[in-house]
């Protein structure tokens, strides 16, 4: 919000905005399995490459740090993947809760923490266990 004198103000609901926010609540009711919100995070060109890479990680299923780096041609590179993992600016629409470490567990999710990573991977894993 900002502010004009004593009123905050609110940014008006644009379309883009209107269908991020449906196919979020798609999401979360288990109905849609991929966003096709048009996407455009300002990031550099090998973080560009890792989501891209990310975006492709099926619903329902994740990968390794590890995988992603290989996934873009940089396999000694699975730490640099997690910093882009962290800086991730459109968490769920870009699954890095998909994204586990090599030595197990659930890791580190920025967009909330492991308890709200573990609730999206159970989420995706009851849909698609149906």
């Amino acid at each position: 919000c900002t502010y004009l004198g004593d009123a905050p103000t609110v940014p008006a609901q644009t379309p883009l905005l209107h269908q991020a926010e449906q196919e979020l609540v798609e999401y979360f009711a288990g109905a849609r399995h991929q966003f096709t919100v048009p996407l455009q995070p300002q990031v550099t060109p090998f973080r560009a490459r890792v989501l891209a890479a990310l975006a492709a990680v099926p619903y329902g299923q994740t990968c390794t740090y590890g995988d992603l780096a290989r996934a873009v041609g940089s396999p000694g590179a699975s730490r640099a993947v997690g910093s882009a993992m962290r800086t991730n600016p459109l968490a769920v629409f870009l699954p890095c809760h998909r994204v586990l470490p090599a030595s197990g567990g659930p890791g580190h999710y920025s967009a909330g923490g492991s308890v709200r990573k573990e609730y999206l991977l159970r989420l995706e894993q009851s849909v698609t266990n149906r």
